[in-house]
């Protein structure tokens, strides 16, 4: 019985460290998310490519993405790709990783391809406006006009900061046809 207890409060002391550690590793991976993207929203290129590889080396998704993101912005389409890829292996469930390769395909203009690409982002994330903005060009490239009108009006309730963008693509729409 004596060695039955020290074993329980030996894995319960283990179980309590590994939770702290976790605890501790994702603070410090999350604000170093935060300086990324507000060093990206600065045009601060390097310096969230720094940030942002730094994360992705704790093995969050979320910080590969960010690296496809600043390899997006430098025209790095391949390379953008391969980041959004592994992203994806790394956490299926990842909106971002599935736009990502739906944002070089469209890049690329390869409309149908990207298609299924940002209808998963969409559908993993129902309030992601850059996936359903990509995805309203590629049905208007592909002349699915009708599917055009859906995706862009259900943008127009995400608020005044984004019913620009989707007034304009219904503008598009309208034009293409």
């Amino acid at each position: 019985p004596r060695c039955h207890v020290s074993r329980l409060a030996r894995r319960a002391a283990f179980a309590s460290l590994v939770l702290a550690g976790l605890a501790l590793g994702t603070a410090p991976a999350s604000a170093g998310l935060r300086e990324a993207r507000a060093a990206l929203d600065a045009g601060q290129i390097d310096v969230a490519m720094k940030e942002y590889e730094a994360v992705a080396g704790q093995g969050m998704a979320a910080g590969r993405t960010g690296v496809g993101r600043v390899l997006l912005r430098r025209r790095q389409l391949e390379a953008a790709m391969e980041a959004f890829q592994l992203a994806q292996k790394m956490d299926p469930s990842l909106a971002e990783a599935h736009w990502g390769q739906g944002e070089v395909l469209r890049r690329q203009e390869k409309w149908t391809e990207a298609i299924a690409l940002l209808e998963k982002a969409v559908v993993l994330d129902r309030k992601f406006p850059e996936a359903q903005l990509a995805l309203g060009e590629c049905l208007v490239q592909t002349k699915q006009y009708d599917r055009a009108i859906e995706t862009y009006s259900a943008g127009l309730k995400w608020g005044p900061r984004w019913a620009p963008r989707f007034l304009v693509g219904l503008g598009a729409v309208e034009t293409a046809r």
